[in-house]
């Protein structure tokens, strides 16, 4: 078959090279959706260039491989222009990867059910739009790998809109996990970190 995307990353905030290897990978061997990865000597004319990390892209391919269908709507949460956590609002920091790019009324229902002004609002919508196993399994492993960059950022949502309708969480941009600190801004003292 042939390859749509590849991503060749450089290490980040990584200086050992090995920490978004490990941070996919404690998310696979826990069970949870994540890219395959592996470091790549990059040559260019013959002549050693750089090591790279090479990382999956998150697409139809990646949903087909964990069972999922590639037409639900799958959500990249990016950098925000501002401080707020990415369920806060719909404002910024979101791209639409799968159909009518520019309908993020998936999302918006989603934002909306998760800030309804009453918790037993809240929890029912959690209850029946979240896939709550897949999400806690992805917040355990994200704690044990000290994720310190995905508050707001750094991971895909996906919702099985044609099937179930629950939403699940897909790691990304693994370089500042295992010791790594820094982004969480004024987000630092929430119980997930």
């Amino acid at each position: 078959s042939s390859v749509g995307e590849i991503n060749m990353n450089a290490n980040g905030a990584d200086s050992t090279y090995i920490r978004q290897a490990m941070g996919f990978d404690t998310h696979r061997l826990a069970g949870n959706e994540s890219c395959l990865t592996y470091l790549w000597q990059m040559r260019v004319n013959g002549g050693s260039d750089r090591v790279g990390v090479a990382i999956e892209q998150v697409d139809g391919d990646f949903m087909d491989r964990y069972g999922y269908d590639r037409d639900g709507d799958l959500y990249k949460f990016v950098q925000r222009s501002n401080l707020n956590p990415v369920f806060y609002d719909t404002v910024t920091g979101i791209e639409k990867k799968t159909g009518d790019k520019a309908d993020l009324s998936t999302v918006s229902a989603l934002v909306a059910g998760l800030n309804q002004r009453s918790s037993a609002g809240r929890r029912r919508y959690v209850i029946g739009n979240l896939d709550i196993p897949q999400i806690l399994n992805y917040l355990a492993v994200r704690s044990i790998t000290q994720d310190a960059d995905d508050v707001r950022k750094n991971f895909y949502g996906y919702v099985d809109s044609r099937g179930d309708q629950r939403w699940r969480i897909f790691p990304w941009d693994k370089d500042w996990t295992f010791g790594v600190t820094g982004d969480g801004g004024t987000y630092l003292s929430h119980p997930f970190f």
